[in-house]
């Protein structure tokens, strides 16, 4: 009888929830669409390395940006002092968040960090980073950019389509565990059900 109670007591409420809940669902979406693109500074950076949805977004614009150095080193653009006007010039048709990290990248060069290692912000994988500083000091930053441009331009999608799948399979289980948990609260107001009208024919 409690359970029913509470199940009527749920469905006369259910209407009022689902709007509060849509419009939650609603202005957190838009949240984060907003936050790719504008949301920059120290807490970010810590979301890009650790939250998922944010890590996705940064290993991909972080590859986008040594791909288009790579490019231009290409066309001998970026190379020597030149990488600092490359950067402003990426920045210049580039959205906050990617101004913010093309900043850190420029300040570091200014400051005296050269090569590779001035692109340490939080901006690219670890595994890009490492390449990148490896081919640099092997040979040379702009020899580092191009074939970490290379790289990234052959694996980037491979990397980005498994871990939309993980996401895919996390959201795909928390759904399930979901749906698990209503259908074994609505079983057991079933049930109770069931015995309230045995119990009622008997009497």
């Amino acid at each position: 009888r409690d359970s029913t109670r509470r199940v009527q007591t749920f469905a006369k409420e259910l209407p009022g929830y689902s709007l509060a809940l849509i419009a939650l669902l609603s202005w957190l979406a838009l949240t984060y669409q907003w936050s790719l693109s504008n949301w920059t500074g120290k807490l970010r950076c810590w979301a890009d390395r650790n939250i998922l949805l944010y890590r996705l977004n940064r290993d991909f614009k972080g590859a986008m940006l040594v791909s288009t150095l790579a490019t231009m080193v290409r066309r001998r653009v970026a190379t020597g002092r030149s990488l600092t006007d490359a950067l402003n010039i990426v920045s210049e048709h580039a959205n906050p968040w990617l101004q913010w990290y093309c900043a850190r990248i420029t300040e570091k060069l200014r400051h005296g960090i050269s090569g590779a290692h001035a692109f340490d912000v939080g901006l690219l994988d670890t595994q890009t980073l490492y390449y990148l500083l490896d081919v640099s000091e092997a040979r040379s930053l702009n020899e580092g950019l191009e074939a970490a441009g290379l790289r990234t331009e052959r694996d980037i999608a491979k990397t980005v389509n498994l871990r939309a799948r993980i996401l895919k399979i996390v959201l795909l289980v928390m759904g399930l565990l979901t749906a698990l948990s209503v259908s074994l609260w609505t079983s057991s107001v079933v049930y109770e059900l069931v015995d309230s009208a045995k119990a009622s024919f008997q009497s």
